[in-house]
């Protein structure tokens, strides 16, 4: 064997590369800092409300990621300087508003607004081209990250050299360790009952631990890997251009939606400029011609931002330029779906003026403005490759949902509503659509309180009485009362932890625990106008639905709130009978809808009529038309039920006569009896439905 061939065959074999991160000490402590954050963020920010907590917790990880992926001489370009001011105000939406869609929806777009920050920290640049920023997204954001979680987790696993694995065995020897542990434990809370109740109690709360940790485990290996695959993988130039569709293709597309455009624009001229001069067209009402067309409108405007979209990315161009036939055509698209934007913003405006905001109409009104700022993007585009579209777009919604949530949507409606209202703008204000805000809705309520108008005024007392039940720790009562109301005690609330904190909600909790309820009475308001007011929606919405040929149920069984009213008139009938003598327990009645009326079957299956004023006439045919399941009534000694007598085990309803409970059964035969489970409605009233039947003393 000459040198050569010796040298070789003492030669080391080659090293297995290994699928990991070169990582050291810094890496590691800020993969254990991303651990405890996104334990801390299930725990506090989303399990908490998505309030303070969320917000303090979103900056940490912000500036934790932040300062660990800052590259150094790396400076971030403006349009990634601009997302993540926009990441950081998005954070703080959560302690001032309360509105969930709003907070919902920034969810995905802090995702997107962090990717494209967290990246240009790393070096890594939004690739060419127009679809650029979802190449960005999709390769960056969500691929490397998937792709990369278990080479981060193998990483953090592995250990120093000389230490390998030792975590790992670590876990190892845990979780040989758990079901030991589990047996002794068990044995000694059998063995003595302190132990046991603290046991207990810790086994209670463990599943809710468990969770958070297994949620933040997962959520913070995909944030770990993100940033490992962004700092130890180099960058590289991407393109992201997929132009090559010739120009005929889109010359002949778009020109018959061109022709299309035109026709329609011809015909609705005087409709379209009737809007920007305040002036409703013969026959409509402000509320017909506002919602006439309008979401349809929407989606041609979506359609059309798709198709100059797709014409803009797909179609081949001449030097970085699009052919004259396809800008000249799609200006023209773009153009025509910017005056549909502005003619439905003017309708709406208009629609404002006389009926108020709401929070959807804010929206609508929102999402239409972004949607002209892409269609101005994208013109531009037509003319110059420096224009990015989708960029315009991430900072345009970015920036629309921000300051929807900023200036806090709900309130915004609030205060608008009130200050129209109390200037005279609009001749009315709907209490219950200020009530149905939530907690920026209070500090208005309250000043309506004060208001000239009675009605108003106190409808107002009854929708701050309801809202305790969603700001304090109140259960629900039977009856009309303030004793558990008046004061409202601090220490009660429901917000009353710092991750749970919001400025909304402790405002609106100060103005209730400063509010004298005990000046009202809450049970004749509900009466008088509370229920007349629900009742009568719901029968104008039944009539709608009849008008429109609707095949839909008339009546939901499970919505009791809609028909409390007349199903109280049907039984202050019967309570006046039992009063007067001439109703017993045991006499049953039927509901005869064509005669309007009430009807005592008699011993021989007969029927009797009861005397009804025309009111309670009025309710007993409405009350039959709406739940046809519940047309026989019994009497008992201490309860009114309704149900179906074609159905002796359905579904009831029960007005208790003595204020106590249902039973848990009702004897339907001698040797039968049928166990009901009950729910409770209001005031006296329960649902039983069926559980199941058994042979009596069985």
């Amino acid at each position: 064997m000459n040198e050569t061939e010796k040298s070789a065959s003492m030669q080391l074999p080659p090293v297995k590369q290994k699928n990991r991160f070169t990582i050291d000490g810094s890496d590691r402590i800020f993969a254990l800092s991303m651990l405890i954050l996104c334990v801390a963020f299930i725990a506090q920010g989303l399990f908490k409300g998505l309030y303070f907590g969320f917000s303090l917790i979103f900056f940490l990880i912000f500036i934790a990621a932040s300062v660990y992926l800052t590259k150094k001489g790396e400076r971030p370009g403006v349009f990634a300087s601009v997302c993540g001011g926009l990441a950081l105000a998005g954070g703080a939406v959560y302690t001032v508003c309360t509105n969930y869609v709003i907070k919902l929806l920034l969810i995905p777009t802090l995702f997107i607004l962090c990717v494209i920050w967290f990246s240009a920290l790393a070096g890594v640049g939004i690739p060419d081209g127009d679809l650029g920023v979802i190449s960005l997204l999709f390769k960056t954001g969500v691929a490397d990250s998937v792709v990369n979680v278990p080479k981060g987790a193998a990483s953090l696993a592995a250990g120093e050299e000389g230490k390998k694995r030792k975590g790992v065995k670590m876990l190892i020897g845990l979780l040989f360790a758990l079901p030991v542990a589990c047996i002794v434990v068990m044995l000694l809370a059998d063995a003595d009952a302190a132990f046991d109740e603290m046991i207990s109690g810790i086994v209670e709360r463990a599943g809710a631990y468990i969770g958070y940790f297994v949620g933040g485990l997962i959520l913070s290996a995909f944030v770990i890997a993100f940033c490992f695959s962004l700092k130890k993988t180099p960058s590289c130039v991407r393109s992201a251009d997929l132009s090559g569709v010739d120009s005929v293709y889109a010359v002949a597309f778009l020109g018959l939606l061109s022709i299309c455009y035109l026709a329609y624009l011809f015909s609705q001229l005087a409709y379209f400029f009737s809007a920007f001069k305040s002036l409703l067209p013969d026959g409509f009402s402000t509320a017909e011609y506002a919602r006439r067309g309008f979401f349809e409108l929407c989606a041609v405007a979506v359609i059309n931002a798709i198709v100059i979209f797709a014409v803009i990315v797909l179609v081949r161009k001449k030097e970085t330029r699009m052919p004259s036939s396809v800008r000249i055509l799609s200006v023209f698209i773009s153009l025509f779906t910017l005056l549909l934007c502005a003619t439905s913003i003017s309708k709406m405006v208009l629609y404002i003026r006389t009926y108020g905001l709401t929070v959807f109409r804010v929206g609508t009104s929102a999402f239409m403005l972004v949607i002209a700022a892409a269609f101005a993007a994208m013109i531009l585009r037509m003319f110059s490759a420096k224009i990015k579209v989708l960029q315009t777009v991430v900072i345009a919604a970015s920036f629309a949902l921000l300051l929807l949530g900023l200036i806090n949507i709900n309130s915004l409606v609030a205060k608008y509503n009130y200050n129209a209202y109390i200037t005279g703008k609009t001749k009315t204000i709907d209490v219950y659509t200020i009530a149905e805000i939530g907690s920026e809705g209070i500090p208005y309520l309250e000043k309506l309180t004060r208001a000239g108008d009675k009605e108003i005024s106190l409808v107002a007392a009854y929708e701050l009485y309801e809202a305790r039940y969603s700001l304090y720790d109140y259960k629900q009562n039977n009856a009309f009362s303030t004793k558990d109301t008046y004061p409202i005690e601090k220490s009660n609330r429901s917000y009353a932890s710092l991750a749970a904190y919001n400025v909304a909600n402790m405002r609106a909790c100060e103005v209730m625990e400063q509010f004298d309820f005990s000046g009202y009475d809450f049970q004749h308001i509900h009466e008088a106008y509370i229920m007349p007011h629900y009742d009568s929606c719901y029968f104008d919405e039944k009539e709608q639905a009849q008008d429109e040929n609707s095949t839909e149920d008339s009546f939901d069984r499970f919505d009791f709130l809609e028909i409390e009213n007349d199903i109280n008139k049907t039984v202050d009938v019967i309570r006046r009978g039992i009063s007067d003598g001439s109703i017993c327990a045991g006499d049953e009645f039927e509901l005869v809808g064509a005669d309007k009326t009430i009807k005592k079957v008699e011993y021989n299956d007969s029927l009797r009529s009861l005397k009804l004023s025309d009111s309670e006439k009025e309710s007993v045919g409405k009350l039959l038309a709406a739940t046809e399941d519940f047309y026989r009534i019994k009497v008992y000694s201490d309860s009114i039920h309704f149900y179906n007598a074609l159905s002796p085990e359905s579904d009831r309803l029960i007005y208790m006569l003595s204020g106590n409970e249902p039973a848990a059964s009702l004897q339907t035969a001698e040797d039968i009896v049928s166990y009901y489970t009950g729910e409770y409605y209001s005031e006296n009233w329960y649902r039983l439905f069926f559980d199941h039947s058994e042979q009596a003393g069985g």
